[in-house]
């Protein structure tokens, strides 16, 4: 009896396809698997491995379990979630639920938690983002001079440079005596609130008083 080559055992082999709301036809192994849109309802059994059965036989893919967000319908996904594991890491997401991410998010730079938990307390920071004083908090460098003080202590607004505060979708001001960013409708109010302000500084937010000027945002 000679052994099957692949390509004949194939032939012999009968993969399952699901029907999906496309009309077309997929793998079960990939429909069922949660990653498929289309197929998220057409499977009677989603995968345990790769997806999260909803109330209503939803497949939800596994990577969006407590992630914050509900995704099925009564929003089982989010519900008595724990972040166990040496590669997850617990926080909150804007709606107040338990948030689960990749410990490879943390100090990265970017918030991934509501609060910015997962951007605190951080040794170092990685080249594209700097380290608020102080506090060990990472925020990205695109934040820098933007107008928004991100550090308690607001030294990402401070001793910027003209390069640094143009080139943002909304105006910015720059203070004379500290270099301080402010979003021109955020920097008077109505008197300037530019550190050791220059007369500059007071000249621009008296004449904005006086002509009644509505900085657009």
């Amino acid at each position: 009896m000679s052994l099957l080559n692949p390509a004949e055992l194939l032939f012999y082999v009968k993969i399952p396809y699901v029907k999906c709301a496309d009309g077309r036809r997929y793998p079960e192994a990939e429909a069922c698997s949660g990653v498929i849109e289309q197929c998220a309802y057409n499977c009677t059994k989603c995968d345990p491995q790769l997806a999260f059965t909803c109330n209503d036989k939803k497949c939800v893919p596994q990577m969006l379990v407590c992630d914050g967000i509900d995704d099925c319908s009564e929003g089982e996904d989010e519900r008595n979630c724990s972040c166990g594991g040496p590669d997850k890491f617990e926080c909150r997401s804007a709606s107040g639920k338990t948030k689960c991410i990749a410990k490879k998010k943390v100090c990265d730079g970017v918030w991934d938690c509501m609060d910015g938990k997962d951007e605190t307390n951080c040794d170092s920071c990685p080249r594209d983002s700097i380290r608020c004083p102080g506090e060990g908090k990472c925020i990205p460098m695109i934040s820098r001079c933007d107008g928004v003080v991100d550090c308690r202590d607001g030294s990402d607004e401070t001793d910027c440079t003209c390069q640094e505060c143009i080139g943002r979708h909304w105006n910015t001001y720059m203070c004379g005596a500290t270099s301080h960013c402010f979003r021109r409708d955020e920097v008077c109010a109505p008197y300037t609130l530019c550190p050791n302000a220059t007369k500059a500084d007071k000249v621009f937010c008296a004449g904005r008083a006086l002509r009644g000027v509505d900085w657009v945002r």
